[in-house]
């Protein structure tokens, strides 16, 4: 009886055919895995009241990624099926998993805190980041949740884990970099302009020092910025925060970003927006650039959007220089393909 009973059973896995798959497996299978390089992308996830969010990797997971790729120590983080939590509303469960021991229910706790910018979370939150003891992903996870939240109580621990991660390289400042950005207190200042002139091999947080001074705004940071947007690896994001700072001291810097030859796709036009709000520190060196026929702008594109640029300042003398800009021979820069 026994031998039949056991025969029965095997018989009936066969016939089952392979075990479910879970929901992550599914998510691969259906071709909506994120892969690591769109995982370290700027742009975010909407926040939303669902908890545990139900979406795709947001700019949280995506930071603790982007740490991970600068060599940071968050072992066993998975993208995996959060565990559901009942008898509570969103916020009530959120702030109350912050202290879970479960590690994906906290994750996906800090997570929903930043998402819904719950400024109850932000003691909390700084306690995660300041503890030693703490996971990795926990702590990088804190630093971009107190960035989301934008509460300047955090500006001071987030300072302080720019500092820690600079004498032991834990990944924290791929994330406080950006938290710091975030909230645009002009404390981080110091600290970002020490990151950005930071030129060891490994250090991979200049470009995200460049972004968040940037964000923040202040004139103090511009010429550094200038100097960064010279420099191959932080010149994206160096011109894009100088454009947005509309920093008349980077005009030149500007009008060579026109070229998306040596820059990002999204370069040129960030250098374009820039230049327009700029205005006339825009035409007088466009109108030194005519004595010798534009060749700093020379290709047909850099021109196109050069004409765009004095277009949307107007007046007399932009007007001047477009039909002279016009009339100049267009011939592609050298040693561009």
């Amino acid at each position: 009886m026994w031998r039949h009973a056991k025969s029965e059973t095997v018989s009936r896995r066969s016939s089952a055919g392979p075990p479910a798959k879970s929901a992550v497996e599914r998510s691969v299978d259906d071709g909506e895995a994120t892969d690591a390089a769109s995982a370290c992308s700027p742009q975010g996830a909407h926040a939303t009241s669902e908890y545990p969010p139900r979406r795709r990797p947001s700019r949280l997971a995506r930071a603790v990624l982007a740490a991970a790729l600068a060599g940071a120590a968050v072992g066993g983080f998975a993208l995996t099926e959060r565990p559901a939590i009942a008898d509570a509303g969103p916020e009530e469960a959120a702030l109350r998993d912050l202290a879970s021991p479960d590690g994906e229910r906290r994750f996906a706790a800090i997570e929903a805190c930043g998402a819904q910018r719950l400024t109850a979370a932000v003691p909390p939150l700084i306690d995660i980041l300041n503890d030693m003891r703490a996971d990795g992903q926990s702590r990088i996870a804190a630093a971009f949740a107190l960035g989301e939240i934008g509460d300047a109580r955090a500006v001071a621990p987030l300072i302080h884990s720019v500092q820690e991660d600079m004498r032991r390289r834990k990944g924290l400042a791929m994330a406080a970099i950006p938290a710091l950005g975030m909230i645009g207190d002009a404390r981080a200042v110091p600290i970002l302009l020490t990151a950005l002139r930071k030129r060891e091999d490994r250090w991979l947080a200049r470009s995200a020092a460049a972004a968040a001074l940037g964000q923040i705004g202040d004139p103090a940071a511009s010429l550094d910025l200038i100097a960064a947007g010279w420099m191959v690896d932080t010149r994206d994001a160096a011109v894009v925060a100088l454009a947005d700072m509309a920093e008349p001291r980077a005009v030149h810097l500007l009008l060579s970003a026109l070229s998306d030859d040596e820059f990002g796709e999204e370069t040129p036009a960030a250098a374009e927006r820039g230049l327009i709000a700029i205005g006339q520190p825009t035409l007088t060196a466009l109108a030194a650039m005519e004595q010798d026929s534009f060749l700093a702008i020379s290709g047909a594109d850099e021109r196109a959007r050069a004409d765009a640029v004095l277009q949307a300042i107007g007046g007399p003398e932009a007007k001047r220089l477009r039909l002279a800009l016009a009339a100049a021979p267009s011939t592609e820069r050298v040693g561009k393909h």
